[in-house]
């Protein structure tokens, strides 16, 4: 579904330009070397930078295995003491600084050349699910939803990435995104050696892992019922908390102030106490029908976090581990992997996004 080429308008050619860069998780498989494909996602937080390289094979039999090649983490400071090369909405704040960090890890890794996939964070992004009439050809459909963008977009559609795909039940998924953030994420991991070939949304990215640990979790696979599941992202400054029901988002915001820095400074039983009276904000006070918690990011694997969110919501509560049921290479440090796995559970969305063919998630309008 790419614009035509005849598209003359700049609108029309940042929305060709976007949808070549395929912001969506129902893009199509991006490359195939062989009889193993691999992966880079690369995580630009604004504490660090994190990568998860993979490789999918097929072992002699139909059933393709996945594999972690490498992982890592580089905290920006190592580069830029003064403060991070990112700021807390997720913009590039100093270009020199992040490529001069990010190259020597590219080098040491062998990923020079490598095809990646990075990420924009929520702030600043636009998702919208919108109606549109039935029965229109692609052409009109991309105008149609050019039409609806330009009354909900905070910036002028020519300085906006736009994409879009249609679901299951008719209506869109509209996604835009600030031209000027999606450009300096791009060429700073070009600038650093890698060939940025997707971007991808890090609510996406870490919901594509939420679904997956969700299947592994299942303990009742004859329920008629979808799992209800708060997924909670701790970032640097903030929490971004998603609930789901299936694959459809129910509710989704950003709690500022509980974030990495906030919930280290007090107990364990305060910070959960902290992150599920943000959960009573969706769920009218009581946290009812929710029945699985994951965590993620910064502090999800701070010992009893877990244990003290179920005692406070009478629920599941995990710390989502993104690499279960992998196989390891023999590089791969399992001791340092342990505690950094829930960090690095968008990067790792990232990665599979080189294989996702499913639908888009539904984001409730």
């Amino acid at each position: 579904k790419r614009a035509g080429h005849d598209m003359k308008s700049t609108r029309e050619e940042s929305m060709h330009y976007w949808r070549s860069l395929a912001m969506r998780a129902g893009s199509a498989r991006l490359w195939r070397r062989g009889a193993t494909d691999r992966a880079l996602g690369v995580d630009l937080g604004a504490a660090s930078a994190k990568w998860v390289d993979l490789s999918r094979t097929s072992g002699g039999s139909a059933r393709r295995r996945w594999r972690l090649e490498a992982a890592a983490v580089l905290p920006w400071r190592a580069q830029a003491p003064a403060g991070s090369c990112i700021d807390a909405e997720g913009l590039i704040t100093d270009m020199g600084a992040a490529v001069a960090a990010l190259r020597p890890m590219v080098e040491q890794q062998g990923w020079r050349g490598r095809e990646a996939v990075a990420a924009m964070p929520a702030a600043g992004v636009t998702v919208r699910r919108l109606q549109v009439p039935p029965g229109l050809g692609e052409r009109d459909l991309e105008l149609e939803v050019q039409v609806q963008a330009e009354a909900l977009l905070p910036q002028s559609l020519a300085q906006s990435h736009l994409d879009y795909v249609v679901e299951s039940d008719g209506h869109v998924r509209m996604v835009a995104a600030p031209q000027a953030a999606v450009d300096a994420r791009c060429e700073a991991l070009e600038q650093a050696g890698l060939r940025v070939v997707a971007v991808d949304l890090t609510t996406d990215a870490l919901r594509r892992m939420a679904m997956r640990a969700l299947r592994t979790m299942q303990t009742a696979p004859h329920t008629r019922h979808d799992t209800v599941c708060a997924l909670i992202d701790i970032g640097l400054h903030a929490a971004r908390i998603q609930v789901l029901w299936g694959e459809r988002v129910l509710h989704e915001r950003e709690k500022a102030g509980l974030g990495a820095q906030a919930l280290q400074a007090m107990t364990v039983e305060a910070a959960a106490q902290a992150l599920s009276g943000a959960l009573t904000l969706f769920f009218d006070g009581r946290v009812h029908g929710l029945q699985t918690i994951l965590l993620c990011g910064a502090l999800a694997s701070r010992p009893g976090l877990t244990q003290a969110m179920q005692v406070c919501n009478l629920c599941t509560c995990e710390a989502l581990t993104p690499f279960t049921g992998f196989e390891y290479a023999d590089t791969v440090d399992r001791v340092w992997l342990h505690p950094h796995a829930p960090g690095l559970a968008a990067a790792c969305g990232l990665a599979l996004h080189a294989w996702s063919n499913e639908a888009a998630p539904q984001v409730a309008a």
